[in-house]
């Protein structure tokens, strides 16, 4: 059977249904406004449907885009040794 090339509104749901507490816990983390949060998670969505067909591994992919769209940015003085 082929997976299907893109999501259904169902499959976005049950997707953001099961990773919502580890996605409120992790905005929360970095101290994203509600409204931003909003902005972030949307946009990840709208990435994920592109790729759906070719992805195995969608929650983490939302997980680590997110991880790395909120991660707080070093400066050049931080991250010399």
């Amino acid at each position: 059977m082929c997976p299907q090339a893109r999501p259904s509104q169902e499959d976005l749901d049950r997707l953001m249904q099961r990773l919502r507490p580890r996605i409120a816990g992790l905005l929360a983390s970095r101290n994203v406004s509600p409204e931003e949060a909003e902005r972030l998670v949307g946009e990840a969505l709208i990435e994920i449907a592109f790729r759906w067909s070719r992805m195995h591994d969608r929650a983490g992919w939302l997980l680590k885009t997110l991880d790395k769209k909120t991660r707080p940015e070093t400066t050049e003085e931080e991250s010399a040794p």
